[in-house]
């Protein structure tokens, strides 16, 4: 077998196909322009070698409407040839300063694109301006390229000389926004509050200072947080190039510190969305499918189920209330913008920056598995009702209410099977989505139980964020068996104890979220 450097000569020929005419322009070392005989398609052919020939070789997976086509790899003695589509454009590095909507919409597209690369097992690692062709032609800003010259600092993080990983993309997804917002690329070893003042916007400064960290424990080790944050920064300012973030007037805090993944994640969207209630232009329309009439039969028997369960007489009871104040051991999770799926952002593939579908409905439809909805019902309802025993009835009964014709979602399903653990999963959501949601009530304990409250504060912002959630899950548990043993589950408008479907119907639950 040939070494890359023997198949990379000019008017050599690479498995009958390709053909190799002259040396990329831009000083790229090693690569090449060549031909497509198949298409007579003008590409690219990038020696990999080393640490990117590990973080490029599952690269021809990934496909990505601001990724650069990944066409081919063609293997070598000691490493490969990486096949690219070639695109003519001006590259950022030419133009580097943006609005801030056009920085956080560029930022967004680069971010999904390079999800992409990671949800197929690979990295980019040569995330930087050259990289980044801003006026692509016959395609929508950006499109990130492929280069064999690796980010180096200020848009490589400081791990040094290690294979590229997640958190390295992540880092310089980060530097490039920061390039576009001021101009100047960010200090190479991270940034202080001193580098970050002419960033008014609390929103985007908390996003840069996530990213860029001079301390490692607190910057992000993917791409999701990252994407998260811009996202809840774009929905309410997709459509307005200059004001200022008006939610909040402090950066949002730093993500807790996670084991890098050995492959992406995505979302999270895994979605934050503003409770803004002016009203967006109407979304487009998805497709709707037929349902034959035994899909619609069960449907209608799992409405009527989710219907009578919403209408159940509510008991009396004495409620127990945590004070924001007292809750000081786990934040809500709604101070930490989680992730949203970008197809309900117009940032993806397009230059539209119109806004889609109401923005409380598009949260909660980012924290339910696909299809939920045909229409997002209105859930004004949700940021009013903090006590999750009448909230989640309530939201059963919109799933039913909003699905595609009458069909059985996945959403149905699993709020079917959840039982005891609709309580977390709808603190999940309304923690999420509401920034006024104020604290969870529940009623007292039981002599000899756990406070329930803090235990679902917890578990929903450990959820709703994507973090480790295994601890908080089995205080739960053992919180509500004590209160079923204890013959209060009618208190909680429960017939019983818990089943083991109650918890593994959760943990499908967090998994959705974790997967977007």
């Amino acid at each position: 077998m040939q070494s890359v450097a023997e198949l990379l000569t000019s008017g050599g020929e690479l498995e009958g196909r390709f053909l190799v005419e002259e040396a990329l322009p831009g000083g790229v070392p090693g690569a090449f322009l060549g031909i497509d005989k198949e298409s007579a398609a003008r590409v690219e052919l990038h020696p990999a070698t080393g640490v990117l020939a590990d973080a490029w070789k599952d690269a021809t997976g990934a496909t990505h409407a601001h990724l650069v086509g990944v066409l081919h790899r063609v293997d070598a003695s000691d490493g490969f040839v990486l096949v690219t589509e070639h695109i003519a454009g001006t590259r950022l590095d030419a133009d580097v300063r943006k609005t801030q909507v056009d920085a956080v919409r560029s930022a967004l597209r680069l971010a999904d694109a390079v999800s992409s690369l990671h949800k197929a097992g690979a990295c980019h690692g040569a995330i930087r301006p050259a990289n980044i062709l801003v006026d692509p032609a016959g395609r929508n800003s950006p499109i990130l390229t492929f280069s064999t010259r690796r980010s180096e600092p200020p848009y490589r993080g400081p791990s040094g000389d290690d294979a590229p990983d997640p958190a390295d993309d992540a880092w310089a997804v980060a530097a490039v926004m920061y390039l576009m917002l001021t101009g100047q690329p960010p200090p190479a070893g991270g940034v202080t509050d001193a580098d970050l003042t002419e960033i008014a916007d609390p929103i985007l400064r908390g996003a840069i200072e996530h990213g860029l960290s001079v301390d490692a424990d607190k910057r992000h080790r993917e791409m999701q947080p990252l994407k998260g944050e811009l996202a809840r920064w774009y929905v309410d300012h997709g459509a307005d190039e200059s004001v200022s973030s008006y939610r909040l007037s402090t950066p949002p805090p730093l993500p807790v510190s996670e084991a890098p993944p050995a492959v992406m994640p995505s979302a999270p969207p895994v979605p934050a969305v503003s409770t803004n209630t002016a009203p967006p232009p109407a979304p487009p329309a998805r497709k709707r499918w037929i349902i034959i009439g035994a899909i619609a039969a069960i449907a209608c028997g799992l409405g009527a189920a989710f219907i009578l369960s919403s209408m159940r007489p509510n008991k009396e009871v004495v409620e127990y209330v945590v004070r924001s104040a007292s809750a000081t051991a786990a934040p809500a999770a709604s101070s930490a913008p989680p992730v949203m799926d970008l197809s309900e952002v117009a940032v993806t593939g397009t230059d539209n920056t119109k806004i889609a579908g109401d923005q409380l409905g598009v949260c909660v439809a980012n924290y339910l598995p696909k299809g939920a909805f045909n229409t997002a019902p209105d859930f004004k309802w949700m940021c009013e009702t903090p006590d999750p025993r009448d909230g989640a009835p309530k939201l059963r009964a919109a799933l039913v209410k909003g699905s595609p014709q009458g069909g059985v979602t996945d959403a149905m399903k699993i709020f079917s099977q959840l039982g005891w653990y609709d309580i977390p999963a709808y603190e999940v959501i309304r923690n999420a989505c509401c920034q006024e949601a104020g604290d969870v009530k529940l009623p007292k304990p039981a002599d000899g139980c756990d406070a329930m409250t803090p235990v679902v504060t917890r578990l929903a912002s450990e959820v709703g964020n994507g973090q480790p959630y295994e601890e908080s899950l089995k205080a739960y548990t053992k919180v509500i068996n004590c209160e079923a043993g204890g013959g209060r589950a009618a208190t909680f408008r429960k017939q019983g104890r818990p089943s083991g479907g109650e918890e593994s119907a959760f943990k499908q639950f967090a998994k959705t979220i974790s997967d977007r």
